[in-house]
Protein backbone atom coordinates (compact mmCIF):
# COMPACT_ATOMS: atom_id res chain seq x y z
CA UNK A 1 0.00 0.00 0.00
CA UNK A 2 2.95 2.10 0.17
CA UNK A 3 4.40 1.74 -2.64
CA UNK A 4 1.24 2.59 -4.43
CA UNK A 5 0.91 6.08 -2.28
CA UNK A 6 4.21 6.79 -3.18
CA UNK A 7 3.20 6.01 -6.83
CA UNK A 8 0.05 8.84 -6.58
CA UNK A 9 2.55 11.14 -4.69
CA UNK A 10 4.89 11.01 -7.31
CA UNK A 11 2.71 11.01 -10.12
CA UNK A 12 1.24 14.16 -8.99
CA UNK A 13 4.60 15.78 -8.56
CA UNK A 14 5.79 15.09 -11.30
CA UNK A 15 2.49 16.44 -13.96
CA UNK A 16 2.60 19.62 -11.38
CA UNK A 17 6.39 19.83 -12.55
CA UNK A 18 5.54 19.12 -15.71
CA UNK A 19 3.09 21.72 -16.22
CA UNK A 20 5.20 24.46 -14.88
CA UNK A 21 8.23 23.44 -17.17
CA UNK A 22 6.15 22.98 -20.18
CA UNK A 23 4.46 26.56 -19.73
CA UNK A 24 7.87 27.92 -19.22
CA UNK A 25 9.39 26.28 -22.49
CA UNK A 26 6.08 27.16 -24.45
CA UNK A 27 6.52 30.88 -23.48
CA UNK A 28 9.81 31.16 -24.68
CA UNK A 29 8.98 29.20 -28.07
CA UNK A 30 5.59 31.89 -28.51
CA UNK A 31 8.57 34.67 -27.82
CA UNK A 32 11.27 33.24 -29.59
CA UNK A 33 8.79 32.67 -32.94
CA UNK A 34 6.87 36.47 -32.65
CA UNK A 35 10.18 38.54 -31.79
CA UNK A 36 12.10 40.64 -33.80
CA UNK A 37 15.45 42.17 -33.62
CA UNK A 38 15.25 45.58 -31.80
CA UNK A 39 11.55 46.07 -30.79
CA UNK A 40 10.12 44.70 -27.77
CA UNK A 41 7.61 42.09 -27.07
CA UNK A 42 5.30 42.10 -24.15
CA UNK A 43 2.48 39.72 -23.22
CA UNK A 44 0.03 39.89 -20.14
CA UNK A 45 -0.14 37.70 -16.92
CA UNK A 46 -2.84 35.77 -18.69
CA UNK A 47 -0.36 34.12 -21.02
CA UNK A 48 0.82 32.09 -18.17
CA UNK A 49 -3.03 30.30 -17.92
CA UNK A 50 -2.76 29.79 -21.82
CA UNK A 51 0.78 28.18 -21.53
CA UNK A 52 -0.24 25.80 -19.00
CA UNK A 53 -3.75 24.72 -20.57
CA UNK A 54 -1.86 24.83 -23.95
CA UNK A 55 0.47 22.16 -22.96
CA UNK A 56 -1.35 20.28 -20.77
CA UNK A 57 -2.31 17.32 -23.03
CA UNK A 58 1.70 16.92 -23.55
CA UNK A 59 2.34 16.77 -19.62
CA UNK A 60 -0.45 14.48 -19.38
CA UNK A 61 1.30 12.24 -22.28
CA UNK A 62 4.18 11.93 -20.60
CA UNK A 63 2.91 10.44 -17.20
CA UNK A 64 2.59 7.14 -18.48
CA UNK A 65 5.84 6.48 -19.57
CA UNK A 66 7.29 8.54 -16.51
CA UNK A 67 4.87 5.76 -14.40
CA UNK A 68 6.22 2.43 -15.87
CA UNK A 69 9.97 3.87 -15.78
CA UNK A 70 9.21 4.56 -11.95
CA UNK A 71 7.21 1.26 -11.65
CA UNK A 72 10.46 -1.10 -13.38
CA UNK A 73 12.78 0.17 -10.92
CA UNK A 74 10.01 -0.80 -7.57
CA UNK A 75 8.42 -4.22 -8.82
CA UNK A 76 7.47 -4.64 -4.99
CA UNK A 77 3.44 -4.87 -4.46
CA UNK A 78 2.69 -5.96 -7.93
CA UNK A 79 -1.45 -6.27 -7.31
CA UNK A 80 -1.66 -2.66 -5.31
CA UNK A 81 0.53 -0.92 -7.86
CA UNK A 82 -0.71 -2.38 -10.70
CA UNK A 83 -4.39 -1.26 -9.60
CA UNK A 84 -3.06 2.47 -9.25
CA UNK A 85 -1.14 2.09 -12.67
CA UNK A 86 -4.77 1.47 -13.94
CA UNK A 87 -6.15 4.24 -12.24
CA UNK A 88 -3.86 6.84 -12.80
CA UNK A 89 -4.30 5.73 -16.39
CA UNK A 90 -7.86 6.57 -16.42
CA UNK A 91 -7.66 9.82 -14.84
CA UNK A 92 -4.76 10.72 -16.78
CA UNK A 93 -6.89 10.20 -20.53
CA UNK A 94 -10.48 10.30 -19.01
CA UNK A 95 -10.65 13.25 -16.18
CA UNK A 96 -7.50 15.39 -16.23
CA UNK A 97 -6.77 15.80 -20.01
CA UNK A 98 -10.54 16.35 -20.48
CA UNK A 99 -10.50 18.99 -18.12
CA UNK A 100 -7.39 20.86 -19.28
CA UNK A 101 -9.21 20.82 -22.76
CA UNK A 102 -12.11 22.09 -21.53
CA UNK A 103 -10.75 24.70 -19.34
CA UNK A 104 -9.34 26.51 -22.82
CA UNK A 105 -12.91 27.80 -23.16
CA UNK A 106 -11.91 30.38 -20.43
CA UNK A 107 -8.47 31.81 -21.99
CA UNK A 108 -8.86 35.20 -22.89
CA UNK A 109 -9.46 35.65 -26.61
CA UNK A 110 -6.94 38.25 -27.15
CA UNK A 111 -4.40 35.94 -26.01
CA UNK A 112 -4.57 34.13 -28.56
CA UNK A 113 -4.97 37.73 -31.07
CA UNK A 114 -1.70 38.52 -28.91
CA UNK A 115 -0.07 35.84 -29.89
CA UNK A 116 -0.87 35.37 -33.19
CA UNK A 117 0.31 39.26 -34.22
CA UNK A 118 3.68 38.98 -35.10
CA UNK A 119 6.00 42.62 -34.90
CA UNK A 120 6.69 43.95 -37.93
CA UNK A 121 10.60 43.73 -38.98
CA UNK A 122 12.40 45.81 -37.72
CA UNK A 123 15.59 48.72 -40.14
CA UNK A 124 18.86 48.69 -39.58
CA UNK A 125 19.85 44.83 -39.86
CA UNK A 126 20.94 42.48 -41.71
CA UNK A 127 19.05 39.24 -42.52
CA UNK A 128 19.58 36.47 -45.04
CA UNK A 129 16.78 33.79 -46.31
CA UNK A 130 16.94 32.15 -49.47
CA UNK A 131 20.84 32.48 -49.64
CA UNK A 132 20.29 35.95 -50.35
CA UNK A 133 21.46 38.46 -47.52
CA UNK A 134 19.85 41.81 -46.94
CA UNK A 135 20.22 45.11 -45.03
CA UNK A 136 16.74 46.13 -44.04
CA UNK A 137 16.40 49.78 -44.94
CA UNK A 138 13.08 50.46 -43.73
CA UNK A 139 10.78 48.88 -41.25
CA UNK A 140 7.90 46.77 -42.30
CA UNK A 141 4.48 48.17 -43.34
CA UNK A 142 1.85 46.44 -41.85
CA UNK A 143 -0.03 47.37 -44.07
CA UNK A 144 1.18 46.56 -47.50
CA UNK A 145 3.41 43.63 -45.90
CA UNK A 146 6.71 45.15 -47.34
CA UNK A 147 10.06 46.37 -46.56
CA UNK A 148 12.27 48.41 -48.47
CA UNK A 149 15.73 46.73 -48.10
CA UNK A 150 19.76 46.49 -49.85
CA UNK A 151 20.16 43.50 -51.08
CA UNK A 152 24.61 42.73 -50.41
CA UNK A 153 24.76 38.99 -51.84
CA UNK A 154 22.94 36.55 -54.19
CA UNK A 155 24.04 33.27 -54.43
CA UNK A 156 22.30 32.68 -57.73
CA UNK A 157 24.26 35.68 -59.14
CA UNK A 158 27.64 36.00 -57.50
CA UNK A 159 28.41 39.41 -59.45
CA UNK A 160 24.72 40.96 -58.36
CA UNK A 161 25.16 43.92 -55.21
CA UNK A 162 24.21 46.99 -53.84
CA UNK A 163 20.57 47.01 -55.63
CA UNK A 164 17.72 48.30 -53.18
CA UNK A 165 14.26 46.19 -53.83
CA UNK A 166 10.91 45.95 -51.81
CA UNK A 167 10.98 42.66 -49.70
CA UNK A 168 7.51 41.27 -49.74
CA UNK A 169 6.59 39.92 -45.87
CA UNK A 170 2.77 38.56 -46.31
CA UNK A 171 2.96 35.08 -44.69
CA UNK A 172 3.10 33.81 -48.33
CA UNK A 173 6.39 35.28 -49.18
CA UNK A 174 9.57 33.88 -49.35
CA UNK A 175 11.10 35.71 -46.19
CA UNK A 176 8.01 33.54 -43.94
CA UNK A 177 7.77 30.06 -45.91
CA UNK A 178 11.49 29.87 -45.69
CA UNK A 179 11.67 30.97 -41.80
CA UNK A 180 8.57 29.25 -40.62
CA UNK A 181 7.49 29.13 -37.66
CA UNK A 182 9.49 32.21 -37.13
CA UNK A 183 8.80 35.77 -38.09
CA UNK A 184 12.45 37.12 -38.08
CA UNK A 185 15.64 35.00 -39.61
CA UNK A 186 17.70 36.16 -36.90
CA UNK A 187 15.92 34.16 -34.56
CA UNK A 188 15.63 31.21 -36.94
CA UNK A 189 19.54 31.38 -36.92
CA UNK A 190 19.89 30.92 -33.28
CA UNK A 191 16.97 28.42 -32.75
CA UNK A 192 17.96 26.31 -35.85
CA UNK A 193 15.30 23.62 -36.99
CA UNK A 194 15.57 20.98 -34.32
CA UNK A 195 13.35 22.78 -31.45
CA UNK A 196 11.02 23.61 -34.26
CA UNK A 197 10.84 20.44 -35.56
CA UNK A 198 9.87 18.84 -31.94
CA UNK A 199 7.40 21.69 -31.44
CA UNK A 200 5.97 20.60 -34.65
CA UNK A 201 5.65 17.07 -33.70
CA UNK A 202 4.01 18.19 -30.14
CA UNK A 203 1.71 20.33 -32.15
CA UNK A 204 0.19 17.71 -34.12
CA UNK A 205 -0.73 15.45 -31.09
CA UNK A 206 -2.27 18.73 -29.09
CA UNK A 207 -4.50 19.63 -32.30
CA UNK A 208 -5.67 15.96 -32.60
CA UNK A 209 -6.78 16.34 -28.87
CA UNK A 210 -8.28 19.33 -28.84
CA UNK A 211 -10.25 17.92 -32.50
CA UNK A 212 -10.68 15.19 -30.86
CA UNK A 213 -12.63 16.79 -27.62
CA UNK A 214 -14.32 18.89 -29.32
CA UNK A 215 -15.95 16.59 -31.70
CA UNK A 216 -17.43 14.81 -29.02
CA UNK A 217 -17.42 11.49 -26.97
CA UNK A 218 -17.49 8.99 -29.58
CA UNK A 219 -14.23 10.50 -31.40
CA UNK A 220 -13.04 11.13 -27.62
CA UNK A 221 -13.14 7.67 -26.55
CA UNK A 222 -11.27 7.13 -30.32
CA UNK A 223 -8.94 9.11 -29.57
CA UNK A 224 -8.45 7.58 -25.50
CA UNK A 225 -7.42 4.61 -28.01
CA UNK A 226 -3.89 5.79 -27.93
CA UNK A 227 -3.47 6.08 -24.64
CA UNK A 228 -4.68 2.49 -24.23
CA UNK A 229 -1.24 1.35 -26.83
CA UNK A 230 0.73 3.19 -24.48
CA UNK A 231 -0.32 2.01 -21.49
CA UNK A 232 0.06 -1.77 -22.86
CA UNK A 233 3.87 -2.16 -22.15
CA UNK A 234 3.19 -2.18 -18.44
CA UNK A 235 3.75 -5.65 -19.28
CA UNK A 236 6.87 -5.52 -20.66
CA UNK A 237 8.20 -4.28 -17.15
CA UNK A 238 9.19 -7.90 -16.07
CA UNK A 239 10.63 -9.13 -19.24
CA UNK A 240 13.89 -9.76 -18.20
CA UNK A 241 16.35 -9.59 -14.96
CA UNK A 242 17.74 -6.40 -16.59
CA UNK A 243 15.99 -3.11 -15.79
CA UNK A 244 17.22 -1.79 -19.39
CA UNK A 245 16.19 -4.19 -21.34
CA UNK A 246 12.35 -3.97 -19.72
CA UNK A 247 13.04 -0.11 -20.08
CA UNK A 248 14.36 -0.76 -23.77
CA UNK A 249 10.92 -2.45 -24.79
CA UNK A 250 8.48 -0.30 -23.08
CA UNK A 251 9.75 3.13 -24.51
CA UNK A 252 10.46 1.71 -27.93
CA UNK A 253 6.59 0.80 -28.05
CA UNK A 254 5.44 3.86 -26.59
CA UNK A 255 7.70 5.74 -29.18
CA UNK A 256 6.99 4.07 -31.59
CA UNK A 257 2.99 4.63 -31.28
CA UNK A 258 3.74 8.01 -30.75
CA UNK A 259 5.22 8.57 -33.98
CA UNK A 260 2.93 6.63 -35.75
CA UNK A 261 -0.15 8.75 -34.01
CA UNK A 262 1.09 11.68 -34.98
CA UNK A 263 2.46 10.79 -38.43
CA UNK A 264 -0.45 9.40 -39.45
CA UNK A 265 -2.29 12.95 -39.31
CA UNK A 266 0.80 14.38 -41.87
CA UNK A 267 0.06 14.69 -45.98
CA UNK A 268 3.02 11.98 -46.10
CA UNK A 269 0.35 9.60 -44.38
CA UNK A 270 -2.49 10.42 -46.86
CA UNK A 271 -1.74 7.08 -48.83
CA UNK A 272 -1.94 5.15 -45.79
CA UNK A 273 -4.49 7.01 -44.35
CA UNK A 274 -6.73 5.97 -47.60
CA UNK A 275 -5.70 2.33 -46.94
CA UNK A 276 -7.10 2.48 -43.31
CA UNK A 277 -9.96 3.66 -44.33
CA UNK A 278 -10.89 1.26 -46.99
CA UNK A 279 -10.71 -1.68 -44.73
CA UNK A 280 -12.21 -0.01 -41.96
CA UNK A 281 -15.16 1.38 -44.02
CA UNK A 282 -15.24 -0.77 -46.70
CA UNK A 283 -16.86 0.64 -49.63
CA UNK A 284 -20.00 1.97 -48.57
CA UNK A 285 -19.44 5.41 -46.19
CA UNK A 286 -23.16 5.78 -45.69
CA UNK A 287 -22.63 3.05 -42.21
CA UNK A 288 -20.72 5.24 -41.61
CA UNK A 289 -21.44 9.11 -41.72
CA UNK A 290 -21.37 9.90 -38.22
CA UNK A 291 -17.89 9.04 -38.22
CA UNK A 292 -17.20 11.21 -41.41
CA UNK A 293 -18.96 14.05 -40.18
CA UNK A 294 -17.30 14.58 -36.62
CA UNK A 295 -13.92 13.14 -38.15
CA UNK A 296 -13.46 10.50 -35.64
CA UNK A 297 -10.37 8.64 -36.33
CA UNK A 298 -11.99 5.29 -36.40
CA UNK A 299 -9.71 3.53 -38.67
CA UNK A 300 -6.45 4.74 -36.44
CA UNK A 301 -8.45 3.62 -33.08
CA UNK A 302 -8.84 0.11 -34.49
CA UNK A 303 -5.35 0.09 -35.12
CA UNK A 304 -4.13 1.16 -31.57
CA UNK A 305 -6.58 -1.05 -30.10
CA UNK A 306 -5.61 -4.14 -31.71
CA UNK A 307 -2.07 -3.23 -31.25
CA UNK A 308 -2.38 -2.65 -27.99
CA UNK A 309 -3.86 -6.30 -27.50
CA UNK A 310 -1.03 -7.73 -29.31
CA UNK A 311 1.61 -6.14 -26.77
CA UNK A 312 -0.20 -6.98 -24.10
CA UNK A 313 -0.89 -10.70 -24.76
CA UNK A 314 2.82 -10.75 -26.19
CA UNK A 315 3.97 -9.75 -22.56
CA UNK A 316 1.49 -11.60 -21.00
CA UNK A 317 3.00 -14.94 -22.65
CA UNK A 318 6.63 -14.17 -22.46
CA UNK A 319 5.55 -13.52 -18.87
CA UNK A 320 4.19 -16.71 -18.37
CA UNK A 321 6.75 -18.78 -20.32
CA UNK A 322 9.87 -17.13 -18.28
CA UNK A 323 7.99 -18.12 -14.98
CA UNK A 324 7.15 -21.90 -15.82
CA UNK A 325 11.07 -21.79 -16.85
CA UNK A 326 12.36 -20.37 -13.56
CA UNK A 327 9.74 -22.26 -11.56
Amino acid sequence: MKKALTMLLNFTALLILGLIIGAFIQIQFITSTNMVAGNPIQYPKSIIFYAILENAPIAVLIMIPATLIWKIRHLENPVATALTYVFLCLLSWLVILPAALSLKKFVPAEIEETIARKNELSAGYFRNYDDRYYYFLTEENAEEKTSQALMLYNSRNPHFFGDEETVKTDKNSDISTVNEPFKDPLYKEIMGDFPWKMFYVMNIFKQASQRAWKNGYISWLCFCSFGLLISTPYFFIKLSKWRMVNFTYTIFVQLGGLLFNTLYFTSAFTHIRKILSSLVYGDDFSRFTYFQAHEVQLPLAFLNLITGIIVAVTGIVINAVRKKKYS
